[in-house]
């Protein structure tokens, strides 16, 4: 019998032992360990919630650490190396189906404690490559959005007087009003299931299936990129540059990547599944 029947049936899976009450109350008789499951789930969500696409390439996070407290790690401390190995393949597994191109070499995936997360909490930061000392890591964290404020006249004060009241001093509130912008246009966006009119204020806008593009369209799959065109408008025309790696279609003809070409009122701009339309 040679040595691969011989170990036929032996070895398991670090996946599989979470399942094994067992072995896992052999490892930790005092508190279970976070299950792999629930790591393996969280670091693909990472993966591809922060997946970009810049002009004809796609560009993935390849390094990613994931913190316990010190007690929890503990807890894999002799089987640490072999989990990063299996989340390793399972995350590049995914990483495969979106970048058929994306090199297993440059994956990487740490085990780091953190003591100030609690029993059974852990985290996940990632970078686009792995990062060298000193370098910033960008944490697993929704981003909070600040309200952009193009310069200081973009606000003004407007004071609001009250009804006196029986006392010595008048009083006021003085509160912070943004002036009403001018609307440009509509861009009407069809998705085949709703339709829905985006008033336009600004001369150059972007579209896209990022959280900042002007006109946002929605693609779990990332065939959308972000930023997948721009409409700019000129002394009262209107041009569209398409970028986005799967390209975009003008009256249904294909647009030529990053070239200037001139639309109109009721032309049809395909991307995708969506139809767009400016409205005037």
């Amino acid at each position: 019998m040679g040595l691969k029947d011989k170990a036929k049936g032996i070895w398991k899976r670090v996946s599989e032992l979470d399942e094994d009450s067992e072995t896992a109350n052999s490892l930790s008789k005092e508190k279970e360990r976070i299950p792999y499951k629930d790591i393996s789930k969280k670091l693909k969500e990472v993966m591809k919630s922060n997946v970009d696409v810049v002009g004809r390439r796609i560009i993935i996070p390849s390094y990613y650490a994931i913190y316990f407290n010190e007690a929890d790690r503990k807890l894999r401390e002799e089987v640490e190396d072999v989990v990063c190995d299996e989340l390793k393949e399972e995350l590049y597994h995914d990483m495969r189906k979106i970048n058929p191109e994306q090199n297993k070499r440059d994956l990487c995936i740490e085990v780091k404690t953190d003591a100030s997360l609690e029993n059974a909490e852990f985290r996940i930061d990632f970078h686009i490559k792995k990062p060298e000392p000193g370098d910033k890591i960008i944490a697993d964290e929704a981003p909070v959005h600040e309200p952009e404020i193009e310069n200081e006249i973009d606000y003004k004060e407007t004071v609001i007087e009250q009804t006196p009241t029986p006392t010595t001093d008048d009083k006021q509130t003085v509160i912070m009003q943004r002036p009403t912008d001018e609307i440009l246009y509509k861009v009407l966006v069809n998705s085949g299931e709703e339709k829905k009119e985006i008033e336009i204020t600004k001369k150059t806008i972007t579209i896209g299936r990022g959280s900042k593009d002007d006109v946002c369209l929605q693609s779990p799959d990332f065939s959308i990129s972000r930023s997948h065109a721009t409409i700019t408008a000129k002394d009262g025309e209107y041009y569209l540059i398409p970028s986005g790696i799967n390209g975009s279609f003008l009256n249904g003809q294909e647009l030529e990547l990053n070239k200037e070409a001139q639309i109109s009122a009721g032309d049809e701009i395909k991307i995708m599944n969506f139809c767009l339309k400016i409205l005037l």
